[in-house]
């Protein structure tokens, strides 16, 4: 003890002037800098919420990755990866999600490569494929929407687009998906007549994506349905 503080006066009258940052074994940098340890990161500590989108009919999907720690966005260390279907996902535009494309399939498997921990698959079944099935003309006081392949296993929304300037968006949900959904005058108070409403329902499976720290992940599938509304 009476060596470590002589050590600290030394240092003191030495930095007389000017910031010290002291290290000492087994210790942190009392000036107060990051850790500087040479030690991988393990993907344990880290929080990942993966989505893969795809179209119903469509041929591709498409994956976003997206990562933090401690609240901050993480990016991978050398060695650590993620794949699905073989896939390696990017970085490319350095915005702190990963990506990729890949074919649409009746299942994925997700893969996380950890250097320190191993690798950690993922299979996820995506939703499956329906069609909107209302045929009436939607009004704006309120309509039914119907579709195909009710799962109350999954999550429902209900996306509401119509162009104009600027142009007017609405989402509705999630819901337990029981096959149908009455919107209400209140929901599509901000649309109007004379102009095409888009309709996408997008069905969503959730659970757990392995090796993280808090791990998730959705499979969304969308359909889309285009009708002129009446008053």
């Amino acid at each position: 003890m009476l060596k470590r503080i002589m050590l600290l006066i030394l240092a003191a009258g030495f930095c007389s002037g000017m910031t010290c940052r002291l290290m000492f074994p087994g210790g942190g940098d009392t000036g107060g800098g990051d850790d500087t340890s040479d030690e991988p990161t393990s993907l344990a500590q880290v929080s990942g919420e993966l989505t893969i989108t795809q179209e119903v009919g469509g041929s591709s999907a498409e994956v976003v990755l997206t990562m933090t720690k401690s609240g901050q966005a993480y990016r991978f260390e050398e060695d650590q990866r993620f794949l699905v279907d073989d896939e390696e996902l990017s970085d490319s535009d350095r915005d702190g999600d990963y990506t990729a494309t890949v074919d649409t399939g009746a299942e994925y498997l997700a893969e996380l490569d950890d250097p320190v921990r191993g690798t950690y698959p993922t299979t996820l079944e995506p939703p499956a494929d329906f069609q909107i099935t209302s045929t009436a003309t939607p009004s704006l006081q309120g309509f039914a929407l119907e579709w195909s392949n009710p799962d109350t296993d999954l999550q429902v929304e209900i996306h509401l687009y119509q162009n104009g300037n600027p142009p007017v968006e609405r989402v509705v949900g999630p819901y337990t998906d029981d096959g149908n959904r009455t919107l209400t005058l209140e929901q599509l108070a901000d649309f109007g007549q004379g102009k095409d409403l888009f309709i996408t329902v997008t069905k969503i499976r959730a659970g757990v994506l392995n090796g993280f720290r808090n791990g998730t992940y959705e499979a969304r599938v969308s359909a889309t349905q285009t009708a002129e509304p009446t008053f």
